[in-house]
């Protein structure tokens, strides 16, 4: 809360928590169609209309959205393998969130 309340005081854009990042990460993955726009293009159209401009934020959702459509193929094998293996304890409509935390835990855990 402090945090909030000092960037309110400055005039910085306050940060998005950890829970409003994966849900927007969830959001721009899900939202993206490969035939209709570029990456490039649908994420600078995402970023601009839901007005995150805070620099670490839009950091953060550029490189999920490139990650999870440059190792598409590795997180759909890893999704059908969740979905195969806990198919009662997990939703389908949930795939793109399971695609994004994937990617999170796979690949940038390290970081």
């Amino acid at each position: 809360m402090a945090a909030a309340s000092s960037a309110a005081l400055t005039d910085e854009p306050a940060r998005l928590g950890v829970a409003e990042l994966v849900r927007r990460c969830e959001e721009i993955v899900s939202t993206y169609h490969a035939g209709r726009t570029t990456v490039d293009t649908h994420t600078d159209e995402y970023l601009s209309e839901h007005g995150i401009v805070e620099p670490e934020d839009v950091c953060f959702l550029q490189q999920v959205m490139y990650g999870c459509v440059r190792y598409r193929r590795l997180l759909k094998i890893m999704t059908s393998s969740l979905f195969f293996k806990h198919g009662g304890e997990t939703q389908r409509s949930d795939a793109t969130l399971y695609t994004v935390l994937g990617y999170l835990a796979l690949l940038r855990l390290s970081e």
